[in-house]
């Protein structure tokens, strides 16, 4: 592995493009290699190149950026949010190189889609995390600022992912009042913006796809569930892939495909040694629930059993009460019946 991380650190410093005036750095090829890393699940590693980025380039703002990203993803997969402070430092210092960059040149694209990038995934993280106002307020300037550099350049493609995602978003929010004249639903259009940036965006490519599931999921889970299959067969160590293809069984109600899933999760988070088991617990957990919704009562049980078999780990309890405490009384609520 370290022969490994020193082919990618040299990588790192030869592969460094610029666009056209743009005084930032564009790195496309640190992307590709931490792309790559991450779906690989070699999170670790990849942040290792962007922290030697940042480094040698302290005033760009793709390095911190390019970082978050990379943190999101490990949140995600891991659902452990106990860095969400360096996360939103990363983001500051992306919006404040790159707000340092357009008060030289207010009309230098990228640092206004590194600007806009850290104020789109701001507002995502707060929508999230329950802060709706403020993150839709992030979210919208964010998305402001990616259609600017569109109106300006149509070929720009990486500013289609956001906005794309910003588009589907709000339409999704709005859905009630679809009936009103005025109010279209942009779902569509919003799905077509994402498959642009992914097909011919810089910071893009495979890994985008996970935004692209996590829109069809909520869209069209037949089309989720064909484009998870794709990525999974592609990229077999990808557990993001994995998490979203298992929910795509799971809401349609394909048990033995959804237990096939997340028991392959649950396998490699076991043989993780950044899991401490509340990972593997995750997968137990959404089996159990999805075992009670079919009534199929023996797998129920079973599936609650290993959540609390896990939960007797100090450190996976503190994390997973709730689910262990659900699963105690699920049993419990069974065995009465």
């Amino acid at each position: 592995m370290k022969t490994l991380f020193s082919s990618f650190v040299i990588f790192l410093f030869i592969n460094i493009s610029a666009f056209s005036d743009s005084l930032c750095i564009v790195p496309e090829e640190v992307y590709t290699e931490v792309s790559n890393l991450v779906l690989e699940c070699h999170y670790r590693d990849a942040e290792r190149i962007l922290d030697s980025f940042i480094d040698k380039y302290p005033n760009e703002p793709a390095g911190p950026l390019l970082k978050a990203v990379v943190l999101q993803y490990e949140f995600t997969d891991y659902e452990d949010f106990s860095r969400d402070e360096e996360f939103f430092y990363l983001l500051d210092s992306a919006e404040h190189c790159a707000e340092k960059i357009l008060r030289v040149n207010n009309d230098d694209v990228w640092a206004q889609y590194f600007l806009s990038a850290s104020k789109s995934i701001r507002g995502v993280w707060l929508v999230s995390s329950g802060d709706f106002l403020k993150g839709i307020v992030k979210g919208r300037s964010g998305a402001k600022g990616m259609s600017d550099i569109i109106s300006r350049n149509s070929n720009f493609y990486d500013a289609y992912l956001m906005l794309g995602s910003y588009t589907f978003w709000k339409s999704v929010a709005i859905e009630p009042f679809h009936w009103m004249p005025f109010i279209e639903d942009k779902r569509k259009d919003g799905i077509a913006k994402v498959e642009q940036a992914i097909t011919h965006g810089k910071f893009t490519g495979p890994l985008s796809n996970i935004v692209l599931l996590e829109m069809l999921l909520e869209f069209d889970t037949a089309l989720a569930v064909r484009l998870g299959e794709k990525m999974v067969k592609q990229y077999p160590s990808c557990r993001l892939f994995f998490w979203q293809l298992g929910e795509a069984y799971k809401k349609i109600r394909r048990y033995n495909d959804a237990v096939r899933i997340f028991t392959k999760i649950a396998e490699s988070m076991a043989h993780d040694e950044v899991d401490d088991g509340a990972g593997e617990l995750r997968c137990w957990w959404k089996l159990a629930v999805l075992s009670k919704s079919v009534e199929n009562k023996s797998e129920c049980l079973y599936y609650c059993n290993k959540v609390i078999k896990l939960g007797e780990q100090d450190s996976v309890y503190k994390k997973q009460y709730k689910r262990i405490n659900k699963a105690i009384e699920m049993m419990k609520e069974l065995k009465d019946e």
